[in-house]
């Protein structure tokens, strides 16, 4: 068998030559933000063609998946795998203070992951309950988001922070008591399986395959074209996070998200396959 991330369609000499099955893990946010579309039509074509000849795509999230077809107009053998974590890095640390009330972790891009409208409801919420906090950043540039903080006068409630290690990154999250994320559109982020597994619940906007896994229990989803519904998310946590169980949100990241879960998955439809 032959296992490919998203190039499947360079592969099929291979396919043909050693008559094996072609398998593609699928990522690409693409099909979500239009980029798809704005290939040449040349590259559409060959996509489409090579997809039909794929013998099994395993999208991160079901909204993946579907709107792959949508984009392709065609039907697709589907398998759901999702993003998988390392439990043994992102794990609870005992004795780390908790620094910060919200943490947003991203690339910082205002288009996709739209730290600025963060920013902006967090100002709003500061308001409310002036001695709240957060930490932002990522591996993106920080210099307009600073000049935003500075602008909305809550500079000295906001920590910033550049580019992580796995293991910084799993520092920052024990740290904090809540992650955000408010994105345009999304797979199935890995930052938020990793929250889980460091006992964070996580507000997120309701995008592509999120809500998948994220209910009542693990955090909170926003109206993504509402901003104000934001602002209510991050100010139900502040005055419910009691009812969000470290333990219980470290014991669903490890039975969905770990690497013997996704591995078992993998391995299973491997050997489906191979038969």
């Amino acid at each position: 068998m032959n296992i490919f991330h998203e190039t499947y369609w360079t592969v099929f000499p291979l396919k043909w030559l050693l008559k094996k099955p072609i398998l593609c893990i699928e990522h690409w946010t693409g099909y979500h933000n239009g980029n798809y579309s704005k290939l040449p039509k040349w590259k559409q074509s060959l996509i489409k063609w090579s997809a039909k000849h794929v013998d099994e795509f395993q999208p991160v999230s079901h909204h993946l998946g579907q709107a792959m077809q949508s984009a392709l107009g065609i039907s697709l053998p589907m398998h759901v795998v999702p993003n998988a974590v390392n439990v043994d890095v992102f794990k609870p640390m005992p004795g780390v203070q908790k620094q910060f009330d919200f943490i947003h972790l991203s690339t910082l891009d205002f288009k996709h992951k739209r730290p600025d409208a963060i920013l902006r409801q967090f100002a709003q919420v500061l308001r409310r309950y002036p001695k709240t906090n957060m930490a932002i950043g990522g591996d993106g540039d920080l210099t307009p988001l600073i000049e935003l903080a500075e602008e909305l006068n809550i500079r000295n409630a906001v920590t910033f922070f550049g580019e992580l290690s796995a293991e910084e990154v799993s520092a920052y999250f024990n740290a904090s008591r809540c992650l955000v994320l408010y994105s345009n559109y999304e797979n199935f982020p890995c930052v938020i399986p990793e929250a889980w597994a460091c006992g964070i619940p996580v507000v997120a906007s309701d995008v592509g395959g999120i809500k998948e896994w994220l209910n009542v229990e693990q955090g909170v989803l926003v109206d993504p074209k509402n901003e104000s519904d934001l602002k209510k998310a991050m100010i139900y946590f502040l005055e419910n996070s009691e009812k969000y169980l470290p333990d219980a949100l470290r014991a669903y990241s490890t039975a969905y998200f770990s690497y013997a879960s996704v591995g078992s998955k993998f391995l299973r439809r491997y050997q489906h396959l191979m038969r």
